[in-house]
């Protein structure tokens, strides 16, 4: 729940059509759940009034009124500016479909302070959490019928996501801070004064995979030497991008695409930090592809000798100009599983294998810094067997990101893939292994 509130806190709308201006100087515009603008108002998954400036309290501030396509208050706050890039000041108060209150908190120049009151969507007390000099108090839990689970900074807590959608991660609370084993998403961490302390296994034991060379693997405590990237935990990393990336008009009008490169850090925590644009194919392809990456918060961290550590991580995001992609017809390339013949290296499994031992050559840099891993790769394979629209979709580095490339570009032609006998354009997936034994 506090992702969602800060979502809304530190909202950046992705403008793609135009605003509505009343007479009344009321700024008026249609918005998809993804806070994105649409100027068809049938297809909104909300609309926005931004009022007139009004002097509360000593301040000159803007009334923000959103609402539901059924009429419903979605939310009441006051913002600092009149555009849909919009401060919040003051009082907030969101609002669930049913009517019923979500959330009631205040915010000072765009951050969360004092009291944060959550509610389910029946209408029951959910949370109290209290915002103090940048410090997040864990006051009070409780679930759905109102068995209070958490009280005075102490107890276990259930942390839900956006509008409870899917299952919250849950755990205990000592003194408003998480403290002890939490279940988190996919994984189980120890949580020591509110920050990770160690990522643990779901069994202290590990199944050896070759019984007759030795007894089961235990390790101590229940902690596994996880060595690992960070993984996104916020859904599928594929579809966040390219549902909230927009192409810049001049590239487009220019015929500009390729890949962009974005490399930022993930913290102990999950976090993010450290954006920075390392190659584009023009500047402004760059900067949407940096502004889309800011937009990923969730992560489970890397992992380093069974601890989270502050790691580094690629952020590959590919703009096509390829007008087949788009279209619906036979010439489209297809992704499916229902084709007669996957489409695939000549020769098969063995001689791809050893085309690629040839064709790799370790970048360098890499090599002299350790850097290994897998390179996730995507092409469409066209019916005479070539490769085209080849990128990156996943990579520990950009050196190994492009001499994937080189090397998928220097590729001799596939068999193509087939559906009753026919030859079509099929979209694949092939991820390379760097490891320091392959020269």
């Amino acid at each position: 729940m506090l992702k969602y509130l800060f979502c809304l806190i530190s909202l950046t709308i992705t403008v793609n059509a135009a605003f509505a201006q009343a007479k009344s100087d009321t700024l008026i515009y249609y918005a998809k759940d993804n806070n994105s603008i649409i100027d068809d108002k049938t297809k909104a998954d909300y609309v926005v009034f931004i009022l007139p400036q009004q002097k509360i309290n000593n301040n000159k501030l803007y009334p923000v009124m959103a609402y539901y396509p059924n009429g419903v208050l979605k939310l009441s706050a006051m913002s600092k500016t009149q555009s849909a890039n919009f401060e919040l000041q003051g009082p907030y108060i969101a609002y669930f479909p049913n009517g019923k209150r979500k959330l009631v908190a205040t915010v000072d120049k765009g951050v969360l302070v004092g009291d944060e009151i959550a509610y389910y969507p029946n209408g029951n007390l959910y949370s109290h959490i209290i915002h103090k000099q940048g410090q997040i108090i864990l006051n009070e839990c409780r679930d759905s019928t109102g068995t209070i689970l958490a009280q005075n900074g102490n107890g276990i807590w259930l942390d839900f996501p956006l509008d409870f959608y899917s299952s919250s991660t849950t755990g205990p609370v000592k003194d408003g801070l998480r403290d002890g084993k939490w279940q988190l998403s996919g994984r189980k961490a120890l949580y020591e004064k509110g920050r990770i302390a160690k990522i643990l296994s779901d069994s202290t034991q590990l199944v050896d995979l070759n019984p007759k060379a030795g007894k089961n693997l235990v390790f101590e405590n229940d902690y596994l030497p996880i060595e690992g990237t960070p993984v996104y935990t916020g859904g599928k990393l594929h579809e966040f991008i390219y549902k909230n990336l927009v192409y810049p008009e001049q590239d487009r009008k220019d015929s500009i695409g390729g890949q962009a490169f974005i490399g930022f850090s993930v913290e102990q925590d999950g976090t993010t930090s450290n954006f920075k644009i390392i190659k584009a194919p023009s500047a402004t392809l760059g900067e949407e592809a940096l502004r889309v990456a800011k937009l990923l918060t969730q992560f489970n961290p890397g992992i380093k000798k069974g601890k989270p550590v502050k790691s580094p991580f690629v952020l590959p995001i590919y703009f096509s100009l390829d007008s087949l992609l788009n279209q619906q017809d036979t010439t489209s390339a297809v992704n499916f599983s229902g084709i007669d013949e996957q489409p695939s290296f000549p020769g098969g499994l063995g001689s791809f294998a050893k085309f690629l031992e040839k064709a790799i050559r370790y970048p360098v840099k890499e090599r002299e810094n350790h850097v290994t891993g897998k390179v996730y790769t995507s092409f469409i394979v066209e019916k005479d067997g070539s490769l085209t629209n080849i990128h990156v979709v996943a990579t520990p580095s950009i050196g190994l990101a492009e001499e994937a490339l080189r090397v998928f570009g220097s590729s001799p032609k596939w068999v193509p893939a087939k559906v009753n006998g026919k030859l079509i354009r099929v979209k694949h997936s092939v991820p390379i292994n760097f490891s320091l034994g392959v020269e």
